[in-house]
């Protein structure tokens, strides 16, 4: 089922709009300059401490059910993360790549959290959305679903989704290069509208509530390390595009 249905059933989720605490926000701008710098040697010496995102998330909940944790994958880290169920059934996991992580964290740096939410006309199938704090000028939620945010998916497009539905690592993701059921897609939202989402919180903020944001920065250099994370995602390897 892709997360792109034209009527999904979501179940609302009460939650906690958290802004990410100074220390934690810190630890995810070395954690970007670490892979900064990986990515231009590929020494494995300067392989980032993805540890520091999990020591982030400790001091700071955007969604997750429990404390994410970090395994090997063919000499590749893998975060996995815990959901409640939002009917109370129970966990279920989700893999990330860190830089997903990274760039997940750093959107709701300034108030924002992750969602499992139940979709489908007989519900039972989740995906993932990321929400930030307020909305869109056109009244809209300021809300995107994270695969379209991996997959980088263009607004024309629908996300290529894994065969292992818990996966949500770029390797496994892609884009269809037409509308695989000849419908019009119905969420056209993702990386810029993301983007400029949480930089227009952070100006809110900024203008509204200054020392309510989690790093003494401006809104420009905010945005400039949402590009730095988002370039570093795009740097791994996608799962290829496909034709209808």
């Amino acid at each position: 089922m892709d997360p792109q249905s034209p009527s999904p059933v979501i179940a609302r989720m009460p939650f906690r709009r958290t802004r990410a605490p100074a220390t934690a926000f810190a630890k995810v701008v070395v954690w970007l300059s670490q892979a900064t710098k990986f990515a231009a040697t590929a020494l494995n010496a300067d392989k980032p401490n993805d540890s520091l995102l999990l020591e982030a998330l400790d001091e700071w909940w955007i969604g997750f059910a429990g404390r994410p944790e970090i395994s090997q994958d063919h000499c590749r880290s893998v975060v996995r993360v815990t959901f409640d169920k939002p009917r109370g059934e129970g966990p279920t996991t989700r893999d990330f790549d860190p830089a997903l992580l990274a760039f997940a964290m750093l959107l709701c740096a300034p108030g924002g959290r992750l969602a499992l939410e139940e979709h489908g006309p007989g519900g039972g199938y989740y995906y993932i959305r990321l929400y930030i704090t307020g909305e869109r000028p056109d009244g809209q939620r300021r809300r995107v679903y994270l695969l379209r945010l991996a997959a980088d998916t263009p607004p024309d497009r629908k996300t290529k989704e894994p065969t292992n539905f818990r996966s949500a690592l770029r390797q496994d993701l892609g884009t269809y290069q037409q509308d695989p059921d000849n419908e019009p897609t119905m969420a056209l939202y993702g990386t810029s509208e993301a983007k400029q989402d949480s930089v227009d919180r952070w100006r809110e903020l900024e203008m509204e509530h200054p020392g309510l944001r989690p790093a003494g920065i401006g809104a420009d250099d905010f945005a400039t390390l949402l590009n730095l994370a988002h370039y570093l995602l795009r740097q791994l390897p996608l799962g290829q595009d496909a034709a209808a």
